[in-house]
């Protein structure tokens, strides 16, 4: 399953949003899991934090419309990608 660069871009955006009060390099510092639970069905992407609160959420396409058997690990070797991405480049770090 290829992503295309608007899935990729909008999944880092919402991730990005979704984790930004926790990174923002204020003086307390908040130690929490972030969740992602992609849905092969609807093709969301949610983000939760420990409280099952909704961080953010966004459509992906191409998870709507996969058929494949092997969905999960699909989705989680994209996701990975993502946030490998955005860890080399400094967005995953504490300002």
């Amino acid at each position: 399953m290829k992503l295309s660069q608007q899935s990729l871009l909008s999944i880092e955006s919402t991730i990005q949003k979704a984790v930004g009060r926790y990174i923002r390099g204020c003086e307390q510092a908040t130690v929490t899991d972030i969740h992602m639970q992609p849905d092969q069905i609807s093709g969301l992407l949610v983000i939760y934090n420990d409280d099952d609160e909704e961080l953010g959420s966004v459509m992906v396409k191409e998870w709507a419309t996969y058929e494949g058997d092997d969905f999960m690990e699909k989705a989680e070797s994209a996701l990975r990608n993502i946030l490998d991405k955005m860890k080399d480049g400094g967005t995953l770090k504490k300002s």
